[in-house]
Protein backbone atom coordinates (compact mmCIF):
# COMPACT_ATOMS: atom_id res chain seq x y z
CA UNK A 1 0.00 0.00 0.00
CA UNK A 2 2.51 2.63 1.04
CA UNK A 3 5.57 0.46 1.11
CA UNK A 4 8.50 1.63 -0.94
CA UNK A 5 11.09 -0.33 -2.91
CA UNK A 6 14.16 -1.82 -1.17
CA UNK A 7 16.45 0.79 -2.75
CA UNK A 8 14.25 3.62 -1.48
CA UNK A 9 14.10 1.98 1.95
CA UNK A 10 17.90 1.93 2.19
CA UNK A 11 18.07 5.58 1.09
CA UNK A 12 15.75 6.47 3.99
CA UNK A 13 17.78 4.30 6.39
CA UNK A 14 21.05 5.95 5.30
CA UNK A 15 19.53 9.39 5.90
CA UNK A 16 17.67 8.77 9.16
CA UNK A 17 19.47 5.79 10.72
CA UNK A 18 23.04 5.60 9.37
CA UNK A 19 24.27 3.66 12.42
CA UNK A 20 21.80 0.83 11.75
CA UNK A 21 22.43 0.41 8.01
CA UNK A 22 24.71 -2.61 8.44
CA UNK A 23 22.15 -4.29 10.69
CA UNK A 24 19.40 -3.70 8.15
CA UNK A 25 21.63 -5.16 5.42
CA UNK A 26 21.91 -8.39 7.41
CA UNK A 27 18.13 -8.81 7.58
CA UNK A 28 16.58 -11.13 5.00
CA UNK A 29 13.24 -9.38 4.95
CA UNK A 30 11.89 -6.19 6.44
CA UNK A 31 9.41 -3.49 5.52
CA UNK A 32 9.85 0.20 6.06
CA UNK A 33 6.74 2.33 5.83
CA UNK A 34 6.97 6.07 5.60
CA UNK A 35 4.11 8.47 6.06
CA UNK A 36 2.72 9.40 2.66
CA UNK A 37 -0.70 10.12 1.18
CA UNK A 38 -1.92 6.50 1.15
CA UNK A 39 -0.70 5.84 4.67
CA UNK A 40 -2.55 8.97 5.81
CA UNK A 41 -5.73 7.80 4.06
CA UNK A 42 -5.43 4.37 5.67
CA UNK A 43 -5.02 5.77 9.18
CA UNK A 44 -7.80 8.30 8.69
CA UNK A 45 -10.17 5.52 7.62
CA UNK A 46 -9.04 3.27 10.48
CA UNK A 47 -9.56 6.00 13.07
CA UNK A 48 -12.90 7.00 11.56
CA UNK A 49 -14.06 3.37 11.53
CA UNK A 50 -13.05 2.80 15.14
CA UNK A 51 -14.68 6.00 16.36
CA UNK A 52 -17.82 5.25 14.34
CA UNK A 53 -17.97 1.71 15.75
CA UNK A 54 -17.60 3.00 19.29
CA UNK A 55 -20.32 5.60 18.74
CA UNK A 56 -22.67 3.00 17.25
CA UNK A 57 -22.14 0.69 20.20
CA UNK A 58 -22.72 3.52 22.68
CA UNK A 59 -25.91 4.70 20.99
CA UNK A 60 -27.23 1.13 20.76
CA UNK A 61 -26.63 0.54 24.46
CA UNK A 62 -28.36 3.78 25.42
CA UNK A 63 -31.38 2.93 23.24
CA UNK A 64 -31.66 -0.56 24.75
CA UNK A 65 -31.49 0.74 28.32
CA UNK A 66 -34.00 3.52 27.58
CA UNK A 67 -36.41 1.08 25.89
CA UNK A 68 -36.15 -1.34 28.80
CA UNK A 69 -37.03 1.39 31.30
CA UNK A 70 -39.96 2.54 29.13
CA UNK A 71 -41.56 -0.92 29.07
CA UNK A 72 -40.85 -1.72 32.72
CA UNK A 73 -44.43 -0.95 33.78
CA UNK A 74 -45.90 -2.99 30.90
CA UNK A 75 -44.20 -6.31 31.63
CA UNK A 76 -44.06 -8.61 34.62
CA UNK A 77 -41.32 -8.27 37.18
CA UNK A 78 -39.79 -11.65 36.27
CA UNK A 79 -39.75 -10.78 32.56
CA UNK A 80 -38.24 -7.38 33.30
CA UNK A 81 -35.48 -9.01 35.35
CA UNK A 82 -34.67 -11.41 32.50
CA UNK A 83 -34.54 -8.55 30.00
CA UNK A 84 -32.40 -6.49 32.37
CA UNK A 85 -29.92 -9.38 32.66
CA UNK A 86 -29.86 -9.72 28.87
CA UNK A 87 -29.20 -6.00 28.39
CA UNK A 88 -26.50 -6.08 31.07
CA UNK A 89 -24.83 -8.98 29.28
CA UNK A 90 -24.92 -7.11 25.97
CA UNK A 91 -23.47 -4.00 27.62
CA UNK A 92 -20.60 -6.06 29.02
CA UNK A 93 -19.98 -7.63 25.61
CA UNK A 94 -19.98 -4.19 23.99
CA UNK A 95 -17.48 -3.01 26.58
CA UNK A 96 -15.25 -5.95 25.80
CA UNK A 97 -15.23 -4.79 22.17
CA UNK A 98 -13.41 -1.68 23.36
CA UNK A 99 -10.45 -4.00 23.95
CA UNK A 100 -10.21 -4.17 20.15
CA UNK A 101 -11.19 -0.61 19.27
CA UNK A 102 -9.13 1.50 21.68
CA UNK A 103 -5.73 -0.10 20.90
CA UNK A 104 -6.40 0.17 17.15
CA UNK A 105 -7.01 3.91 17.46
CA UNK A 106 -3.96 4.17 19.73
CA UNK A 107 -1.75 2.46 17.14
CA UNK A 108 -2.96 4.93 14.53
CA UNK A 109 -2.11 7.86 16.80
CA UNK A 110 1.31 6.42 17.59
CA UNK A 111 2.07 6.11 13.88
CA UNK A 112 0.73 9.54 12.97
CA UNK A 113 2.40 11.22 15.97
CA UNK A 114 5.61 9.21 16.47
CA UNK A 115 7.64 9.19 19.65
CA UNK A 116 10.81 7.35 20.56
CA UNK A 117 8.60 4.68 22.18
CA UNK A 118 6.31 4.18 19.17
CA UNK A 119 7.62 0.74 18.27
CA UNK A 120 7.27 -0.64 21.80
CA UNK A 121 3.83 0.94 22.23
CA UNK A 122 2.63 -0.61 18.97
CA UNK A 123 3.76 -4.05 20.23
CA UNK A 124 1.78 -3.58 23.45
CA UNK A 125 -1.31 -2.31 21.63
CA UNK A 126 -1.16 -5.27 19.24
CA UNK A 127 -0.99 -7.69 22.18
CA UNK A 128 -4.02 -6.00 23.75
CA UNK A 129 -6.00 -6.31 20.50
CA UNK A 130 -5.11 -10.01 20.36
CA UNK A 131 -6.86 -10.74 23.68
CA UNK A 132 -10.21 -9.36 22.51
CA UNK A 133 -11.68 -12.77 21.68
CA UNK A 134 -10.53 -14.25 24.97
CA UNK A 135 -11.95 -11.31 26.89
CA UNK A 136 -15.29 -11.61 25.08
CA UNK A 137 -15.46 -15.36 25.76
CA UNK A 138 -14.79 -14.80 29.47
CA UNK A 139 -17.49 -12.12 29.62
CA UNK A 140 -19.99 -14.47 27.97
CA UNK A 141 -19.16 -17.35 30.32
CA UNK A 142 -19.44 -15.15 33.39
CA UNK A 143 -22.65 -13.33 32.46
CA UNK A 144 -24.85 -16.03 30.91
CA UNK A 145 -26.05 -18.43 33.62
CA UNK A 146 -27.09 -21.18 31.18
CA UNK A 147 -23.72 -21.19 29.46
CA UNK A 148 -21.92 -20.92 32.78
CA UNK A 149 -23.63 -24.10 34.00
CA UNK A 150 -22.46 -26.08 30.98
CA UNK A 151 -19.08 -24.52 30.29
CA UNK A 152 -17.86 -24.21 33.85
CA UNK A 153 -19.38 -27.46 35.09
CA UNK A 154 -21.04 -25.64 37.96
CA UNK A 155 -23.93 -28.02 38.34
CA UNK A 156 -25.78 -28.32 41.59
CA UNK A 157 -25.29 -31.65 43.27
CA UNK A 158 -28.44 -33.66 42.96
CA UNK A 159 -29.33 -35.80 45.94
CA UNK A 160 -31.58 -38.69 45.16
CA UNK A 161 -32.78 -41.54 47.29
CA UNK A 162 -33.32 -45.09 46.20
CA UNK A 163 -35.53 -47.33 48.24
CA UNK A 164 -34.20 -50.81 48.69
CA UNK A 165 -35.98 -53.64 50.38
CA UNK A 166 -34.41 -56.90 51.36
CA UNK A 167 -36.57 -59.97 51.82
CA UNK A 168 -35.74 -63.34 53.23
CA UNK A 169 -35.91 -65.04 49.83
CA UNK A 170 -33.43 -62.73 48.13
CA UNK A 171 -30.86 -63.18 50.89
CA UNK A 172 -31.14 -66.96 50.59
CA UNK A 173 -30.46 -66.73 46.84
CA UNK A 174 -27.34 -64.68 47.50
CA UNK A 175 -26.03 -67.32 49.92
CA UNK A 176 -26.70 -70.14 47.52
CA UNK A 177 -24.82 -68.34 44.72
CA UNK A 178 -21.74 -67.86 46.87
Amino acid sequence: MSSISKEEQFVVIRKKYPFFESQFLSLKDFQLYIMNFWMSVYFFLAMFGCIQSGATIGISVLQMVRTLHEVKSLISKATWKKHRVAVRNLVLQFQSSLVGIVPAVSIAFVVVIPTRYSQVLSYYFTMIVAIHSTCNAIVIMITYPELRKHAMFWKKAEISTISVSVTQNSSQRVRSMA
